[in-house]
């Protein structure tokens, strides 16, 4: 119940947009300070399980961050961890006959001669680097995921919830913090986001994954080697998966002019959307805004910039809501009719 009601109607809406119809959405409230999704739950496969930090739940700007967990399902739903098995292990194995002196430490007794894909033992020894390679990449598909459903605001949020890092240390099964920055560029480019000047510049990379173990060190870089070689093609199946390929939802979800006309609402005269088009219109106003170092300068009424600014957002979101179902009534009358 800490979540903000306003939320969870256009985010269901969108995740019916991108897996169906019969999709249902729970949100809850999670002490993790990073958002998450519960995935593969037995018997509540139409469903989607967000979990959204506790303490943010007051601040509708990290929205866009539900982007990166609705990929997950979009993910499972597309099967493409299936998909990609065996790009995944050519490209493990590739990478270890180019380099027989870490295949001697990580499979003791296997020369390049003998690495065959089919030899059980050897799939076991080079497993964890497979599974950490699909864990990166799904990852990864799931930042351009949400790159492609909330463009620039995604990029904002990320930072927001990322910057500049963490203590902990990095997990093998995600990218480092700049190296997921830099795949985000690359994908930006490709999807026409505007890169914000700098923005790689926030991020420190995570402290490294330390191992007694040598071996698990060369299959942590194996991962991230084979990661690497697979960005462009990530990219490419978030366009061509029908849930994001611009028919169920088109690129920004929404018209730039319909944003320009948010920021001019919020910064001129301190009220919400009139007629959003779109939560990704939204949302990209109010980072927009957020970030004029003279919003609201001199109003001496406007005590929280902050506050305020979230509830606008809020407030813009009920109305998108309110057309939208204008729009379903309209629909069904012309339909009935």
């Amino acid at each position: 119940v800490r979540n903000a009601f306003e939320v969870y109607s256009p985010l269901l809406r969108l995740a019916r947009a991108i897996l169906g119809d019969q999709t249902r959405l729970v949100l809850s409230s999670e002490w993790d300070y990073s958002p998450f999704a519960y995935v593969d739950v037995p018997s509540l496969e139409n469903y989607v399980l967000i979990g959204l930090p506790a303490t943010e739940s007051g601040n509708p700007m990290l929205i866009p961050l539900a982007g990166h967990e609705l990929g997950h399902s979009v993910w499972r739903r597309n099967r493409l961890r299936e998909e990609l098995d065996s790009k995944v292990w050519t490209g493990v194995f590739t990478y270890f006959r180019s380099r027989p002196e870490d295949l001697a430490l990580v499979v003791p007794g296997v020369n390049k001669q003998k690495l065959d894909t089919t030899n059980l033992f050897v799939q076991k020894k080079l497993a964890p680097a497979y599974e950490w390679t699909m864990r990166q990449a799904e990852e990864t598909f799931c930042d351009f995921a949400g790159l492609r459903l909330f463009s620039e605001a995604y990029l904002c949020a990320f930072a927001y919830l990322l910057s500049p890092s963490f203590d902990l240390a990095r997990i093998p099964s995600y990218p480092n913090h700049k190296t997921r920055v830099d795949n985000l560029k690359i994908a930006a480019t490709k999807l026409k986001v505007q890169w914000p000047d700098g923005f790689e510049q926030l991020f420190d990379d995570l402290p490294p994954w330390t191992d007694p173990d040598p071996a698990t060190t060369k299959l942590i870089e194996t991962a991230d080697s084979v990661t690497a070689t697979m960005i462009d093609d990530l990219v490419d199946r978030v366009v061509a998966t029908p849930a994001l390929d611009g028919r169920s939802v088109p690129p920004r979800a929404g018209s730039l002019e319909s944003q320009e006309d948010i920021v001019r609402m919020i910064e001129q005269w301190v009220v919400p959307a009139r007629t959003p088009q779109s939560l990704c219109a939204i949302l990209n106003a109010a980072w927009q805004a957020s970030q004029n170092k003279d919003l609201w300068k001199g109003r001496r009424e406007i005590h929280d910039k902050n506050a305020t600014l979230r509830e606008l957002v809020l407030k813009s979101i009920e109305v998108l809501e309110y057309h939208e179902r204008r729009r379903e009534y309209d629909e069904r009358n012309r339909i009935a009719t």
